[in-house]
């Protein structure tokens, strides 16, 4: 019979896993920096929990029958770290879903692992919108991933282009005045996240992420922007007029895109019957 001390580790150990990769999906165990907290708190485990732990002058004395009887290292019982390992995976875990439903980017915070942009002073709006797409998160990625895409979603977008590292906008601005601007990607993770930051012309960045549900994807989009003085501020806010509707139109264009009966083009976009997937007025990028 398993002493009860690490059957409760190890049954902490799998439940948090499975609270991960069966109902939260944040995508955690995928993010470098997840690894780096723990090997830190296990680091500092080391020299704390082995001087309260040391044989044979312990401060913490346990009672032998209930351990599995191994110790590592300097008389440090095995379940203490996976019990450490349960603890602070849920701590985090709690923290991540905490901060999505929060919508962080508006609130100008970072869940873990994260580049979503931090909110300045002069920032004029940002909008975080969340959609489920009955795709996987690769399919989802791949179609956002093509910028020349984004007219058939994105409102009075005409045209994106990429030159080198840069993306190039046209879009309709107020009263048929075209605006143009530069951005490049400064994150991208295939079938997680897509971050950028415009380097030219109109200021604005913002991320999306695509959290794996199965076969099902969920999408965060998040965006902010300033307005410089003068007349390019009332170019620019007019432009972004009622973003939260805009962006709700987008996301919802884009998923029938991704969910709809579609053919594949050798260069990932989709083909689809345009008038169904377009949507009605206004813009975002």
């Amino acid at each position: 019979m398993v002493p009860a001390y690490p059957l409760g580790s190890m049954l902490a150990a799998v439940a948090v896993v499975c609270l991960e990769l069966l109902w939260l999906r944040t995508g955690l165990f995928r993010q470098p920096a997840y690894w780096l907290s723990m090997l830190v708190v296990f680091v500092f485990m080391v020299p704390v929990d082995g001087w309260m732990s040391k044989v044979p002058n312990p401060i913490v004395i346990y009672d032998p029958d209930v351990l599995s009887g191994v110790r590592f290292p300097i008389d440090i019982p095995l379940e203490e770290f996976v019990y450490a390992f349960a603890m602070v995976t849920l701590a985090i875990l709690l923290w991540e879903r905490a901060g999505r439903e929060s919508h962080p980017a508006v609130a100008g915070r970072r869940t873990c692992g994260d580049r979503i942009v931090s909110r300045k002073e002069n920032t004029m709006g940002a909008v975080t919108k969340y959609i489920r797409i009955d795709a996987p998160p690769q399919q989802v990625y791949e179609l956002w991933r093509d910028p020349t895409g984004y007219p058939e979603f994105m409102e009075d977008v005409n045209e994106v282009e990429q030159r080198g590292d840069r993306w190039h906008w046209k879009v309709d601005g107020p009263a048929g005045i075209p605006v143009e601007w530069d951005s490049v990607i400064v994150e991208d993770i295939p079938g997680e996240k897509l971050a950028w930051k415009s380097v030219e012309g109109l200021s604005n960045a913002g991320v999306v992420r695509f959290d794996d549900r199965g076969d099902a994807t969920d999408l965060e989009y998040a965006i902010e922007f300033d307005a410089p003085a003068g007349k390019a501020g009332e170019v620019v806010a007019k432009l972004f007029d009622d973003p939260e509707s805009k962006v709700q139109r987008a996301l919802e264009s884009f998923k029938r895109l991704v969910e709809r009966d579609a053919r594949p083009r050798p260069d990932s976009r989709t083909e689809v019957d345009a008038g169904e997937a377009s949507p009605q007025t206004g813009k975002v990028a």
